[in-house]
């Protein structure tokens, strides 16, 4: 909206195609908020809060193992990615690469947000988007007119990382439970050590074509694969490729 009013209906279309590539990032931190809500409810309504902490870690590490690969071949292949959609829509590299950074800054928070709601500070959830909510505005209302689509989504990115920044820190404090972890970082790691060094090797030895974007894409997959079986257990995939089976009662 913002773009539109002060730039055009054309550059709000391109802005609007542009990021919807996030749409994957959020895609998954709402699958999550779901997935643990029901858990973290009853843990934080029993008081244990330690099992809820690594309740919210795991889910922290999955985030981060999905929305990592992604979004690094998304900042280091933008103007690619966008090339997709036209020729016109490179005006909006610069837009695409502030959500992907804010894509992984975001998916270092995990699901914190599930911990304010289950803990019954749905006040402090309010607040917490009144704020965001403001940066979102000011920002636009700033930043849209002088640098136009940048400045949008550099807006966006700053909310984004705001919204998620505010519940994992008042987790730690309003209820002593943290997402981070030296599995959040190890996870982080992995990613960027196999697909970001692929995607980085691509673009310098390839250039910033299609054929990059696809033998790095493809020899950063079949690294980060290998090497995340290898570890599943220590990033909590087995419980999700696995299930125990129920128990019996004569």
């Amino acid at each position: 909206l913002f773009v539109g009013a002060f730039i055009g209906t054309t550059a709000a279309g391109i802005y609007a195609a542009g990021s919807r590539f996030l749409l994957f990032a959020i895609y998954v931190a709402d699958a999550l908020i779901q997935v643990i809500s029901p858990r973290l409810a009853g843990l934080l309504a029993a008081k244990r809060h330690t099992e809820a902490s690594k309740v919210l870690t795991t889910a922290t590490g999955w985030q981060v193992l999905l929305v990592w690969p992604a979004f690094l071949v998304v900042f280091t292949y933008a103007s690619v990615l966008l090339g997709f959609l036209g020729d016109e829509f490179d005006v909006a590299e610069p837009a695409l690469r502030w959500l992907a950074a804010a894509a992984l800054v975001a998916a270092l928070n995990g699901p914190s947000v599930s911990v304010i709601l289950m803990g019954g500070r749905s006040g402090v959830a309010l607040a917490n988007t009144a704020v965001a909510f403001t940066v979102n505005i000011v920002g636009n209302v700033v930043l849209v007119p002088a640098y136009g689509i940048a400045g949008a989504g550099a807006t966006w990115a700053a909310t984004i990382i705001v919204a998620s920044s505010l519940p994992a820190i008042e987790s730690r404090t309003l209820f002593d439970v943290q997402p981070w972890g030296r599995s959040i970082a190890r996870a982080a790691l992995l990613a960027t050590g196999t697909m970001g060094a692929a995607c980085v090797a691509g673009r310098m030895i390839l250039g910033d074509t299609v054929v990059a974007l696809g033998v790095s894409a493809l020899t950063g997959t079949a690294l980060y694969v290998a090497l995340l079986l290898r570890h599943a257990e220590e990033y909590g995939l087995n419980q999700l490729i696995t299930r125990p089976a129920p128990s019996r009662q004569a």
